[in-house]
């Protein structure tokens, strides 16, 4: 496995993005008027504390390197479990070994922050992310399996992103798009495949792609393999494209499902798995190929169709 395949700047870029969009002040002040979540501070003065130590986090979510540390460690120094504060510092850490541990910490706090019914009760637990006291928590989860890739323990990665679903089965960070590659680039197709089966109506296309990925794998090139190639391919044709192309990926704060946006964060999430099933982009590029020659086809046909209704047999194309 190898992280800078996939590009650990980028993955450090969407996690600063993330939590620019996710830390939301309003909110995070919100939460502590929650009389359990108030409960867990002893008295009005660390409360108050508190909510000021999140005032700075957040205004170093948008701040340069510079001033987002400052900002940070002010705010641990108001209150030493304040958890978007080792987020921040996480993000503009240069070192992703220094980094994952700034994401343990913040883990650590921001489960602190919680009640510990949110991880018993039944009803709770697939409702993070929907509560807006959770997302901090969230966020670090994802954090860390990014961390966690990028210094090569794919095996805590994989850990991370199960969590991740099992306190959120909806899934809004987009787990299941990290987590289904993953799984084919070390060799747990079965789990994969239960991953995606877990999500048929999703409507992006990674799945799509890893779900040809493992028939490739376990059948190669047959017409099973490429019919579902072919689906892959019309969700979206870009990803081919970026297959074959040495470039790196343009990472964008959003994408858009069939667009070459989504192809970029594809290519981020799959590349590995890819490289990892020896003659599986030889043969997407070539039936990408196909479909290309056949489209161009069916154009054509398209073409003389409304020529022959109109009576200009002069633009009928052979």
């Amino acid at each position: 496995m190898d992280p800078c395949r996939t590009g650990p700047t980028v993955l450090r870029e969407s996690n600063a993005v993330m939590v620019a969009n996710a830390f939301q002040l309003a909110n995070s002040c919100v939460c502590f008027k929650d009389p359990e979540i108030a409960a867990l501070y002893p008295n009005s003065t660390l409360l108050d504390l508190a909510i000021k130590a999140k005032k700075h986090a957040c205004a170093a979510r948008t701040a340069d390197k510079t001033s987002a540390e400052r900002l940070a460690k002010r705010a641990l120094n108001l209150d030493p479990n304040c958890a978007e504060a080792y987020l921040v510092l996480a993000i503009h850490n240069d070192n992703w070994w220094t980094s994952k541990r700034m994401v343990r910490y913040g883990l650590q706090a921001a489960k602190l922050s919680l009640p510990p019914s949110y991880f018993e009760e039944p009803g709770q637990i697939g409702n993070f992310w929907h509560l807006l006291e959770t997302r901090t928590y969230m966020i670090g989860l994802a954090m860390l399996a990014d961390a966690c890739y990028a210094t090569r323990d794919p095996k805590e990665a994989i850990e991370s992103y199960y969590e991740m679903l099992r306190l959120n089965p909806n899934d809004n960070l987009g787990a299941r798009w990290m987590l289904a590659p993953l799984l084919v680039e070390v060799s747990r197709d079965a789990e994969a495949e239960a991953l995606i089966g877990s999500y048929a109506e999703d409507y992006a296309s990674t799945l799509a792609y890893v779900k040809a990925l493992i028939s490739f794998r376990r059948f190669g090139p047959d017409e099973r393999s490429a019919r579902y190639m072919r689906e892959a391919i019309g969700r979206n044709p870009f990803v081919p494209v970026l297959f074959g192309d040495d470039k790196p990926p343009c990472y964008s704060d959003y994408f858009v499902v069939g667009e070459m946006s989504e192809a970029d964060a594809m290519l981020i999430s799959m590349r590995a798995a890819w490289d990892e099933s020896p003659g599986s982009i030889e043969w997407l590029l070539e039936l990408a190929q196909q479909v290309r020659i056949e489209q161009q086809a069916q154009a054509k046909r398209a073409l003389s169709y409304k020529a022959l209704k109109r009576g200009d047999y002069g633009r009928i194309v052979a």
